[in-house]
């Protein structure tokens, strides 16, 4: 099943388990997207989003740049 990750992945976070923190970039902290953990990212989502979660965030005015 193709969400089977997923679901296994919001299953460990609620039985406690910790993950990596989530790789976040963009040109200002207000308008980031997910460079590295976007398994991680959807299984928080699943689970509604709890506090705490741990993020390695990039900024750079040209960051907007590298996907062109």
């Amino acid at each position: 099943m193709p969400n089977e990750p997923f679901v296994e992945a919001a299953h460990a976070l609620i039985r406690g388990e910790w993950f990596p923190p989530l790789i976040l970039v963009g040109e200002r902290q207000d308008n980031l997207v997910c460079l590295e953990g976007h398994l991680r990212l959807t299984a928080y989502a699943l689970v509604g989003f709890p506090t705490g979660i741990e993020c390695l965030i990039g900024t750079a005015p040209t960051m907007g740049r590298w996907a062109r």
